[in-house]
């Protein structure tokens, strides 16, 4: 999995043709299950293909940014309340409008995680993570790869190389 730029969301959560991965398997696909005497459901997620950035938000796109904050609000309710899938559900939405937000991916990662939702996690994390290096922020994008890494440490390694690559286009 690869990420060009600002992931993207699934608009549903459709059980077909998703892909099985048992939770602590660190994102690696399995079809044999989770190791002797490990208690652990399985998971089912399709990794969507993410799209390039949207171009500059114009003034109606800007209109946008008030729907975003509404769902942002909701969404950090829900998950303070302990109601993650409703607050996923608003991050989805947040995320269809601003794809280009580091702060929504970062956020929904979290609540995935919190869910155990594993994969998703990474990649949400990961989308954040890019995201960051793409605003110049790689401190801030370099302390999401421990996180990434507990469970897909290739996703980790995309990271990392992402901002190896950014500072030796730009060092400083």
């Amino acid at each position: 999995m690869q990420l060009a730029t600002a992931p993207s969301w699934p608009e549903s959560d459709d059980a077909a043709s998703t892909t099985r991965i048992p939770q602590g398997t660190r994102g690696r696909e399995s079809t044999t299950g989770p190791a002797p005497g490990a208690v652990q459901p399985f998971r089912q997620f399709e990794y969507p293909m993410p799209p390039s950035l949207p171009p500059a938000r114009t003034g109606s796109q800007a209109s946008g940014d008030s729907v975003v904050a509404s769902e942002l609000d909701s969404a950090r309710r829900a998950a303070w309340e302990g109601r993650l899938a409703e607050a996923l559900a608003h991050y989805r939405a947040a995320a269809r409008i601003r794809p280009d937000s580091h702060v929504i991916w970062g956020e929904m990662g979290n609540v995935l995680w919190a869910m155990q939702r594993w994969p998703e996690a990474a990649y949400a994390l990961e989308g954040a993570a890019t995201l960051l290096v793409a605003a110049g922020e790689l401190h801030s994008a370099s302390t999401l790869v421990p996180a990434v890494g507990l469970i897909d440490p290739d996703a980790a390694q995309r990271v990392q190389q992402r901002i190896w690559d950014a500072t030796q286009r730009h060092p400083g």
